[in-house]
């Protein structure tokens, strides 16, 4: 705690939340990518993602891809 500020907790959370953004930049499902990185249901996930980052994970995965698996436009 006296390194990170953070309880063990929080610091785990961050990094399912870090490993979730990661993720995110393919093309799983967002309940498949909860599921990876621990969370128990798309629910929980979604919650955790949006208040550790501000966004959901959808809107994440637009703000950073776009049309994921749809072709892109020329």
């Amino acid at each position: 705690r006296k390194v990170f500020q953070m309880t063990p907790q929080q610091v785990l959370t961050r990094l399912r939340i870090q490993m979730a953004m990661h993720l995110l930049h393919g093309d799983d499902s967002i309940a498949c990518i909860g599921q990876a990185c621990g969370f128990s249901d798309q629910s929980a996930f979604t919650r955790k993602f949006k208040a550790e980052t501000g966004f959901s994970p959808r809107a994440y995965r637009a703000r950073i891809g776009g049309n994921v698996g749809e072709p892109a436009l020329a």
